[in-house]
């Protein structure tokens, strides 16, 4: 099994985490990633780069153990934007058919309860106009957008809407979030235990190439409907795996990999 060790800058200790089919991999704590300063963010795969930072800070965590995290303050962050790339693709990328996709992240919320609709975003495609906003009208289409309920995660695959549930939000504590992809069935964990199973909705094509990925962003009262505020809370880690849906094994490690610093 195919593993990365890395050194983390906290505590000095050796982690390991799933390596094989990485294509996308955000970690706020090392310096590759973000250099502690500016607005440039790499991935720490296959060179992916942001070109819009919105309203975002980083915060070194100097009274904790993360190392460091992104945070987004809920005053309507327009979101992290990357240029599209054939790695984001979940369905077809131009080539080949991707059957499996697992998209990981950890995330500290501020945002327990939601209402009039709203679902703020953790990780979507969409067009965004020249001031880097996501665009209302065009949420529905072709893309995988994963938002935050009230008590449950909804995922949306084109017009096709799928509940992961229940879930109770825990507020003010780093949560380990993995949605896994295998054909067109759905399995959510949640700090590496399964939380659901879901036959997923929605077609699977190309992405539209002038979509960008967008990591946290503007709530949505509805799918293409008005915006208000945005998501609040922190990432961490995020990485996206084409090609490969995790094992409850995998999620595992790569749970156990960073527990140290998030919990």
């Amino acid at each position: 099994m195919p593993i990365q060790q890395i050194l983390l800058g906290v505590g000095g200790s050796t982690k390991d985490y799933i390596t094989n089919n990485l294509v996308f991999h955000l970690d706020p704590a090392d310096t590759n990633c973000y250099s502690g300063s500016g607005t440039t963010v790499n991935s720490l795969v296959n060179s992916h780069t942001n070109d819009h930072f919105g309203d975002i800070t980083w915060d070194s965590d100097s009274s904790g153990d993360t190392g460091g995290y992104f945070e987004y303050d809920g005053d309507q962050d327009s979101g992290l934007q990357f240029p599209y790339s054939s790695d984001f693709e979940y369905g077809y990328d131009g080539t080949n058919t991707v059957d499996d996709y697992t998209w990981e992240w950890w995330w500290y919320g501020a945002n327990t309860s939601f209402s009039g609709g709203n679902k703020p975003p953790y990780i979507w495609f969409n067009n965004v106009s020249s001031s880097g906003q996501p665009k209302n009208d065009q949420l529905t289409a072709t893309g995988v957008h994963i938002f935050k309920a009230t008590s449950n995660i909804k995922v949306t695959i084109s017009s096709g809407t799928d509940n992961f549930s229940p879930i109770t939000w825990t507020g003010s504590k780093w949560q380990h979030f993995v949605l896994q992809k295998e054909g067109t069935t759905g399995k959510l964990y949640v700090d590496k235990t399964l939380l659901d199973t879901e036959t997923l909705d929605g077609s699977y094509s190309t992405l539209d190439t002038s979509k960008k990925l967008i990591i946290g962003g503007p709530y949505y009262g509805g799918l293409g409907s008005k915006k208000t505020p945005g998501m609040a809370g922190r990432f961490g880690v995020v990485r996206f795996y084409q090609g490969k849906a995790l094992t409850a094994t995998e999620i595992t490690q790569n749970y156990d990999a960073e527990k140290s610093r998030y919990t």
